[in-house]
């Protein structure tokens, strides 16, 4: 079943997203997009502004996927080249499409700047295509249907790829048919890591290519996404709900949500919900977990603030933590991130409080205590109790691993009291 869905290439054009100087974002919203609906994305691939290469990768595709999709190389300029290079591997002329040459006349028109002629070759399309209207930008998008399959060809600024996909293109694409499909997300906290929770899954949950499960582990999370593929939707629905108890009961102690949802959005909601009080305080994260807490609308509510206490008179003059539990443990233990995250609470007079304490790294490390150990203190009305946890990764990494593990802990505190 799952061999029969339709099959998708997703191609990149342009010296500045194979040089590094833009980020590809456009592939991975699209690759992300077509998967909602059912079409697998087979390969992704990133090619220069240059005639024969386009011509190429253009003809490689169409021997391979049903749907081809190119992104940038469709403005004014000279290597801006991507829809003639594709019309010639399809052995397509290019003509006018008049809609979008008087559209573009009456814009410059109103922007009182003279169109030059280059601007001109904007509105032609290999023959028998459509072209996509533009509502963000000049350079039209274009949908070819030839010989079974669909060549769209997109602009290359996210500001208007990403409408058109939304507006145009995805919506005509799921009239396309094909295998059924549905998916659902468990996001576990992150415990075990991901090759154990991958393990977990062969040893106990049947899959085969009608059913999928996956793990893609993220900052202090991971992400187990079901799929299944079956004549129609309601069929692969069936099967996802026919498996959803198994997975359920086989992370049911660190499964904290089902759909694609951040562990700290969730436990943000769930202070509003329940009207308790947040603060933290931090020393590694440098205010992150404050940033974090802020992301998200509404927390006002709850959120009282967050002290960075990066050096440890602050941590003594602003948090209270003693001098003598630093001398004798030193600024990086659990002694240390109990301490602040109790003085935070009584700072802010907050229900919970969390803190943060460790090496993020590169330097600082020693054997006893590691590049990448955080101590996380938690004040949860009245108990006090933390976490030690060595993050891997760079002093990125490490510390946005350490907001995400400050919101799991606030988690496990809150399943604690409730199952109470």
């Amino acid at each position: 079943m799952k061999n029969n869905r339709i099959s998708a290439a997703i191609i990149a054009v342009g010296d500045e997203v194979l040089f590094g100087d833009t980020v590809n974002t456009n592939a991975a919203f699209i690759a992300r997009s077509l998967d909602d609906i059912g079409i697998r994305t087979l390969y992704q691939s990133v090619i220069p502004d240059e005639w024969d290469t386009v011509k190429a990768e253009a003809l490689r595709a169409w021997d391979q996927v049903d749907v081809l999709v190119f992104c940038g190389g469709l403005g004014p300029t000279a290597d801006d080249l991507t829809k003639e290079a594709v019309s010639d591997a399809l052995g397509l002329p290019l003509v006018q499409d008049d809609y979008t040459q008087k559209k573009n006349e009456d814009l410059f028109a109103r922007w009182n700047i003279t169109m030059t002629v280059n601007n001109n070759k904007q509105s032609l399309i290999p023959e028998g295509s459509l072209a996509i209207e533009n509502n963000n930008g000049t350079a039209p998008g274009i949908w070819l249907e030839k010989d079974g399959r669909t060549v769209v060809l997109l602009p290359g600024p996210p500001g208007e790829n990403t409408p058109m996909m939304e507006d145009f293109v995805l919506p005509k694409l799921k009239k396309l048919g094909g295998t059924g499909y549905a998916e659902r997300y468990y996001m576990l906290t992150l415990d075990d890591g991901e090759s154990a929770t991958e393990q977990a899954i062969r040893d106990n949950i049947v899959t085969d290519e009608n059913y999928t499960l996956n793990t893609y582990v993220g900052d202090g999370i991971i992400r187990v996404k079901a799929t299944a593929y079956a004549d129609n939707f309601e069929a692969a629905e069936a099967l996802i709900e026919k498996k959803d108890p198994e997975v359920r009961s086989l992370f049911k102690d660190r499964l904290y949500s089902v759909g694609n949802e951040d562990i700290a959005d969730w436990v943000c909601a769930y202070l509003i919900e329940h009207g308790l009080s947040v603060s933290c305080a931090e020393s590694c994260t440098g205010g992150l977990i404050a940033a974090r807490f802020t992301d998200y609308s509404g927390i006002s509510a709850v959120f009282s603030g967050g002290a960075v206490t990066y050096c440890n008179e602050a941590k003594m003059k602003l948090l209270g933590v003693r001098k003598e539990t630093i001398d004798e443990y030193t600024e990086v233990s659990w002694q240390t991130a109990e301490e602040m995250a109790e003085g935070a609470a009584q700072l802010y007079g907050t229900d919970i409080a969390v803190s943060t304490t460790g090496i993020a790294g590169p330097t600082g490390g020693t054997e006893d205590k590691p590049v990448g150990l955080v101590y996380t203190g938690i004040y949860y009305k009245g108990r006090i109790g933390h976490i030690r946890t060595v993050y891997r990764g760079n002093r990125s990494k490490v510390r946005s691993r350490a907001v995400a593990g400050a919101f799991a802990l606030i988690k496990k505190y809150i399943d604690e009291e409730n199952v109470k």
